[in-house]
């Protein structure tokens, strides 16, 4: 009876963690049919072309492990992207006199940070509350002309299609490294503005979805989890009926 009931909880979870992975990866699908197929009207940009400015963040030599504070102004590196969203982290900031030494790195607020060292494709846009925080040296700032929108890029670069092509071409053996060459001679499949905001829009709504989905299926498998625990605890734990007997026979 324990195997029968641990074996359904087994298959259940398999189950659930295959729709888990399932959703994600309806999700990317649908974000490279997109950018794999070009519709009519699109034209093929390097990222050269469109961008307005490109900046790597400061030389190793400029920001040193000393100049590290607990509590400053927040230094954005690879580590600090996190699912798509720039995260401040207590070992990585800086105070205002370093700052104001590094100036030139400050974030503005629609920046669009990369990730230049370690998984390739990470980026997040600056938001409003993370201007004037300052681009590390792991990382680097993409300003963009007024005919592109700034998520229109940040979904293009994080994309299956783009990850593949950064790492063909990133160099490093024991941790791939892109430079600003590589990346300015990326070919972007560019719609017009509007055309980039309307499928903003609907890749918004998939992944709140997603998301949506992810987390109904993150909560079953708790739930497994808490009923495979559950079933174990009870068949391993005496009945009352068993210990009042126990009782009974040592009095």
């Amino acid at each position: 009876m324990l195997d029968e009931a641990l074996a359904g909880v087994q298959q259940a979870t398999a189950n659930t963690e295959r729709n888990l992975a399932n959703t994600q990866e309806l999700f990317d699908a649908h974000l490279q049919a997109i950018f794999a197929n070009p519709a009519d009207g699109w034209e093929e940009k390097t990222l050269k072309e469109i961008v307005s400015e490109m900046i790597t963040g400061p030389f190793g030599s400029m920001l040193h492990k000393s100049d590290y504070v607990d509590d400053g102004i927040p230094v954005i590196n690879p580590q600090n992207i996190v699912d798509g969203k720039i995260i401040s982290l207590a070992k990585t900031m800086i105070s205002r006199e370093t700052k104001k030494r590094l100036s030139k790195y400050s974030l503005r607020e629609r920046d669009l940070v990369v990730a230049r060292r370690g998984e390739m494709g990470r980026c997040a846009i600056v938001t409003k509350d993370q201007e004037g925080w300052l681009c590390g040296t792991g990382s680097l700032v993409i300003r963009f002309k007024e005919y592109v929108d700034e998520q229109y890029l940040n979904l293009f670069l994080s994309s299956p299609i783009s990850k593949s092509v950064l790492e063909e071409n990133s160099s490093g053996t024991t941790m791939n490294n892109l430079s600003q060459g590589v990346l300015k001679q990326m070919q972007v499949p560019m719609p017009p503005l509007d055309e980039q905001r309307a499928i903003v829009a609907q890749l918004d709504a998939l992944a709140a979805e997603t998301q949506r989905l992810q987390a109904i299926y993150q909560q079953k498998l708790a739930a497994l989890q808490e009923l495979k625990q559950a079933i174990l605890q009870q068949a391993f734990t005496p009945s009352t009926k068993v210990r009042r007997t126990s009782e009974v026979r040592r009095t």
